[in-house]
């Protein structure tokens, strides 16, 4: 009898980690024989595709918000309300599909792979994240983690580094993925974004994405947005952040320095989109402003349309995509040397448009959905 893994997604929203484990698994589907079922920790607007692809369960109260979106699902689908009675029935489902491999997408799974130990499966933990999340989903995750994982696979060399020099993960353990877009299928159709934004046509547009606010420096961009108006004053340049707020109170905080700096009208905050990419072809270039950030799909997604990307050394992995040919890598929060990069390319549209291009054909050849999913299946096989 064939063995099927378990894939492990921490929730099931429009975010890096949930959309990249989707698009592997529509690979795997399409391109192996590989069976396979799918957990998730909490509800979200992916669990229709998810479910289109492979049986999916919940794992009750594993959610990090018990009592939340998960319990909710967990009712929803049947389960005993007694998480302990819950999570027997689970296990039992589980030995039925004959799970042989259990495959956690990202790094707050361990309490998860810690209900999951009865099974007696080997681990395969995907890391997508650095210090930041890793010590948000505390020390008892951690451990968890590391307790239960066989092999690792980090989403960049930035991740895999981060592993062995914080976390003392034997390098050995740690194969570097990294993360990857269906690139060859991107498409968008920026007409009437720009009109809708009240963003001229001729205006230079920066564009930034995200959905927190201190990892991913939406106070960054606005003071890059002040810095670049002073400077930039032969032409009208707009900043556009596509991407929701985490919280009420950083989008308040945030609106507070835009309307202090005099920027009201210059920068544009979307709020949440079903359709981001529409938003980033309406742009120039992407300023990935981000504190720390392991390897963003957002970054893909805007180069595969031929947007450069400048972003900051010393930030996660993003600098090993951008390299010499695909935008610049400025030192570490130097809004100075970022915002005389943007102004370097607002003054000369054929370089900025060179790099664009380099960009895209980069993603389309390194970091399509095939090459990255054909090695994870390597790996998965390996261990099966």
């Amino acid at each position: 009898m064939q063995e099927t893994i378990l894939f492990i997604s921490h929730y099931a929203g429009r975010t890096g980690a949930p959309l990249m484990l989707l698009n592997l698994l529509k690979w795997l589907k399409e391109n192996t024989r590989i069976s396979f079922e799918i957990l998730l920790l909490a509800d979200g607007p992916l669990r229709q595709e998810f479910a289109a692809l492979a049986l999916v369960h919940v794992l009750p109260g594993a959610a990090p918000a018990p009592g939340g979106r998960a319990a909710r699902l967990a009712r929803r689908l049947g389960l005993a309300e007694d998480e302990s009675g819950a999570r027997e029935k689970l296990l039992s489902r589980l030995r039925e599909s004959g799970i042989g491999l259990i495959y956690a997408n990202t790094v707050v799974t361990g309490r998860a792979l810690e209900a999951l130990a009865p099974l007696g499966c080997p681990v395969i933990t995907h890391i997508h994240e650095l210090d930041y999340w890793i010590e948000q989903s505390g020390e008892e995750n951690l451990q968890q983690v590391r307790r239960h994982t066989a092999r690792y696979i980090a989403a960049s060399r930035a991740v895999k580094q981060n592993l062995v020099d914080r976390y003392e993960i034997p390098p050995g353990k740690i194969d570097v993925v990294h993360s990857f877009i269906p690139a060859r299928g991107v498409a968008a159709n920026p007409a009437g974004i720009r009109q809708r934004l009240g963003i001229p046509e001729e205006a230079f547009v920066v564009l930034g994405s995200g959905h927190e606010t201190w990892r991913k420096g939406k106070d960054l961009f606005v003071l890059l947005a002040a810095q670049t108006q002073k400077v930039l004053t032969d032409r009208q340049a707009h900043f556009l952040w596509v991407g929701g707020w985490q919280k009420d109170e950083d989008r308040r905080n945030i609106l507070h320095d835009v309307r202090h700096l005099s920027l009201e009208g210059k920068v544009h905050f979307t709020g949440e989109v079903s359709n981001p990419l529409d938003y980033f072809a309406a742009g120039d270039v992407f300023a990935m402003v981000s504190r720390e950030d392991p390897f963003p799909l957002v970054c893909l997604e805007a180069a595969a349309l031929g947007k450069p990307v400048l972003c900051f050394a010393d930030s996660g992995g993003m600098p090993e995509f951008v390299e010499y040919d695909a935008g610049f890598v400025v030192p570490y929060l130097d809004l100075d040397d970022m915002t005389k990069k943007l102004v370097s390319l607002a003054d000369d549209p054929a370089r900025s448009r060179y790099l664009g291009k380099q960009a895209a054909e980069k993603v389309r050849k390194l970091y399509d959905v095939a090459p990255g999913a054909e090695r994870i299946s390597r790996i998965i096989e390996d261990r099966l």
